[in-house]
């Protein structure tokens, strides 16, 4: 991950420490961040893409998978708040733009 900090909800597959924003993929039920992995590698090179993983999907297979939106937009927007360094963008496809829309409330709730 680009930020140097440890966060098991983040993928970042191209680093670009110099870019400007960022891009937050949300994956679709079922999904899991290498659905986005060749879309990350053909953003603009001023834009760095990250991509969220879910619970119990692929390198997180172990976990329990979340099983209501609450007990998986909140851990996941306290993860996001790590990305204060740079302007941020979210993209969600099928449930991953309602978990996006979901955390984006949350995040604008707390300031």
């Amino acid at each position: 991950m680009s930020t140097g900090v440890p966060n098991a909800w983040l993928r970042c597959y191209f680093p670009r420490p110099g870019a400007a924003r960022r891009l937050v993929f949300f994956p679709h039920g079922g999904g899991a961040a290498s659905f986005y992995r060749r879309l990350t590698r053909d953003l603009p090179e001023d834009v760095e893409g990250m991509v969220v993983q879910y619970p119990g999907r692929e390198d997180r297979i172990g976990e329990p998978c979340c099983t209501d939106m609450p007990g998986l937009v909140e851990p996941l927007a306290k993860s996001l708040t790590q990305l204060d360094d740079r302007p941020v963008w979210f993209f969600g496809h099928s449930m991953g733009a309602s978990v996006a829309h979901e955390v984006t409330l949350l995040l604008g709730s707390a300031g």
